[in-house]
């Protein structure tokens, strides 16, 4: 439960001149309301946005993903692949590295 729903109660609260009774019987969304209010106004807000207002940001923002989407995703395909390219050099310097068995070892030595 939310703050614009906790509103209404909170305000009968108020019009029962703080009455001890109706606090008991609405004990929960009062609490809800009182923490709501709190949250805003540790950041500030003065008035809620409508939903409307909310709705149509939203749209806006998401039309800007999609529209950013492309370079996203060819920006993903390029770091995959230069992720494989990174590993398979690891493993070719990994095989570089590792000791040889004798019978490659005796084969250098023939060789030279």
């Amino acid at each position: 439960m939310g703050y614009s729903k906790t509103r209404e109660v909170y305000a009968q609260y108020k019009k029962s001149n703080w009455s001890p009774k109706f606090a008991a019987a609405h004990e929960q969304e009062i609490a809800l309301h009182k923490a709501a209010k709190k949250a805003f106004d540790a950041l500030g807000v003065k008035k809620l946005p409508k939903v409307s207002d909310l709705n149509a940001e939203y749209a806006k923002l998401q039309r800007e993903k999609d529209a950013l989407y492309p370079d996203y995703k060819k920006a993903r395909t390029e770091m995959r692949e230069l992720l494989t390219a990174r590993e398979n050099v690891r493993r070719y310097l990994e095989t570089d590295r590792q000791p040889m068995n004798r019978t490659e070892q005796n084969r250098k030595k023939i060789q030279s």
